[in-house]
């Protein structure tokens, strides 16, 4: 079991935006442990990590890998929200039932050495030297940065239209909450409240405003670490290049190409959606959703 978690990577962005994708293809990095399905469900026994092993088996862990990209029955990396309500429950923060932005002071003595020992663990299960784990909303680079002082970020960046549109769909196969989505804009600045009420708290005004607000926390806290622990990754630029985006990002991470991950890298072909948004939308809801994020997409330079 390593004695220091060194350089933990943390794939990070406003949810729907491609993280889970990307967190995966590069958590099947040779060197790279994380939390996995298993533990997501039985957040106490961090030897159930082992079952990751299966995808650096010869031959077949790259048939596995790349099945497992699209079936999330099988043991995968995951964005371990219960492990982390589990053993760190700062890291979830409310006010009333208003989400809070995590912040250092939220981090206890417990918490670090749990989410520590814990890690720990799960690498020495799988047998790997760096970890790598993926949490969306807010950034919380503060507070992992007060458990791992040289944790590293990577920003997963994708247009807005299309985060709306696949938000939307989620949202909708898991039921439409009115009240749930008013305590999270009292979250908001006053400005995205009140374009919110005059739309007569429209669903696509709402996540809007909401991608608004995650983009505006990461790239105001991303100033609390060194500029060069942090990096940003567009969904679209990922899509298109996938090698040579991966290869961006190991040198960042300070990886190296192995061979089979090579092949693995090689052999996959993201799909590009985010021309979807075009076709599921109305004309008075792409107006409606164009008026509310063309000049917040233009500072993000996206533009059409």
């Amino acid at each position: 079991m390593p004695d220091i978690i060194e350089k933990p990577i943390c794939i990070i962005g406003c949810p729907r935006s491609g993280t889970s994708f990307f967190h995966l293809t590069l958590s099947y990095h040779p060197d790279m442990g994380y939390f996995s399905t298993p533990m997501l469900l039985f957040p106490r026994y961090p030897w159930l990590s082992f079952s990751a092993r299966i995808a650096d088996l010869p031959r077949i862990g790259n048939i596995y890998k790349r099945l497992s990209l699209n079936r999330n029955y099988l043991p995968r990396p995951v964005e371990a929200i219960k492990l982390w309500q589990t053993w760190c429950p700062g890291f979830y923060p409310t006010d009333h039932g208003v989400p809070k932005r995590p912040t250092s002071e939220d981090v206890s003595d417990k918490c670090k050495k749990n989410m520590q020992q814990v890690i720990q663990k799960t690498l020495t299960w799988q047998g790997k030297d760096r970890f790598i784990m993926k949490n969306t909303g807010y950034p919380r680079i503060e507070f992992l940065n007060e458990i791992f002082h040289d944790s590293i970020f990577i920003h997963v960046i994708r247009d807005g239209r299309a985060v709306v549109n696949s938000y939307l769909n989620e949202v909708v196969k898991q039921g439409w909450n009115l009240s749930d989505r008013e305590l999270d804009a009292k979250a908001w600045s006053e400005n995205f409240q009140e374009d919110w009420i005059a739309s007569d708290k429209s669903k696509i005004v709402f996540a809007a405003n909401q991608y608004k607000h995650f983009i505006n926390a990461i790239l105001e806290e991303k100033n609390v670490i060194p500029k060069e622990r942090y990096i940003e990754i567009r969904y679209e630029d990922f899509v298109k290049r996938p090698k040579k985006i991966i290869d961006k990002t190991m040198e960042f991470a300070e990886l190296e190409w192995k061979p089979e991950y090579e092949d693995f890298i090689d052999s996959i072909q993201p799909q590009n959606n985010n021309y979807k948004w075009k076709t599921h939308f109305s004309e008075e809801e792409k107006h409606q959703l164009n008026a509310t994020l063309v000049d917040f997409l233009k500072k993000l330079s996206y533009s059409d």
